[in-house]
């Protein structure tokens, strides 16, 4: 090949590339239009009441893009057409069989199989894939939960005094921790996420962060806090017993337990449900008879909204309880806090 053909190559080569690029930059602009028009498609149809050709429409549109399976069940379910999402779940187990958004989502649909509790690898991967949308996304819901426990606090303790210490249970990206910072001589985060406890990090807020299994941690702090706080954790247990259990022996004489559950609308036989989106809720009274029977006093459950999923509200119950002055003696010489 002499120069002339070398350099004419090179111009070809040069320009195939550039179309290419041009083609590719055309193709993601298109995709984010297509996405964009599939939401507010999406989005009319519900609005209008026509839940299966909303459903039908976003299998069309998610059909094409990588990772359709699990936003087609998703969308599914959101749709309560909870039947055509276990048929995906169940396609997915069947290649996949230990996949634990697959497992924990089938049982959500059939309500059969339902674990005590949401599988540790379940909730690890969920969050650390939300970590980088989390905080934006709940502020497009109105989330009002870390407020809502933040204001308990403040009606049990007064004005902050930075003299306690203090446990995030669930803290996940940190919303809680501006909150109630004032309050804590030494403020903790413990969560199964390590991206979520990453963006926790980066606010500075919190003086220790631990990424733990949250029972076994509380099991293994033994009258090492004064208040334990946890915003929408608990949603991911469905049985109850064991972390109001190492809740109590994890806090000091007196201390206060404030935490946030969706609340159960109507009976259910165990006091608590998994719901179609993979949460639990729990009723109010399966939660004071658990928590009472824990040995927690002055229990308070008040409903309110906790946030919006697709437009409705969530209702949930605040719950504040003291661990009582007398069980100081079940500590044997731990001190009390100054």
């Amino acid at each position: 090949m002499d120069k002339r053909d070398g350099s004419l190559f090179s111009l070809m080569v040069r320009l195939a590339s550039r179309r290419q690029q041009d083609a590719l930059q055309r193709a993601t602009a298109l995709q984010r239009q297509f996405v964009d028009a599939r939401n507010k498609v999406e989005t009319a149809s519900v609005l209008c009441g026509k839940r299966s050709e909303a459903a039908d429409l976003y299998l069309r549109a998610v059909s094409v893009a990588r990772g359709s399976r699990e936003a087609l069940a998703v969308a599914y379910q959101g749709h309560g057409e909870l039947d055509k999402a276990a048929e995906i779940y169940r396609a997915w187990l069947n290649e996949e069989p230990d996949n634990p958004v697959a497992r924990h989502h089938l049982a959500a649909c059939t309500g059969t199989d339902v674990p005590a509790r949401a599988a540790e690898q379940y909730v690890e991967h969920t969050f650390d894939r939300f970590a980088e949308t989390f905080d934006a996304r709940l502020s497009e819901l109105h989330y009002r939960a870390p407020e809502f426990l933040a204001e308990a606090i403040g009606a049990i303790y007064g004005a902050p005094g930075k003299t306690l210490e203090v446990l995030d249970a669930g803290c996940g990206t940190g919303l809680c921790g501006p909150l109630i910072a004032g309050y804590a001589r030494r403020l903790v985060g413990v969560d199964l996420s390590g991206e979520m406890l990453a963006k926790a990090r980066a606010r500075g807020m919190y003086d220790e962060l631990h990424k733990a299994e949250l029972t076994a941690f509380l099991a293994a702090a033994r009258g090492e806090y004064d208040m334990i706080i946890s915003a929408d954790t608990l949603c991911y247990f469905g049985e109850l017993t064991g972390v109001s259990t190492a809740a109590y022996g994890a806090l000091r004489s007196d201390g206060c337990l404030a935490f946030t559950v969706e609340a159960l609308d109507d009976f259910a036989a165990s006091g608590h449900r998994i719901e179609w989106h993979g949460r639990y809720a729990h009723a109010r009274a399966y939660v004071e008879a658990t928590f009472t029977a824990a040995g927690f006093v002055e229990l308070s459950a008040l409903p309110l909204s906790l946030r919006l999923d697709r437009g409705r509200p969530v209702n949930g119950l605040v719950v504040t309880c003291r661990k009582p002055v007398a069980a100081a003696a079940e500590l044997g010489a731990q001190p009390d806090h100054a």
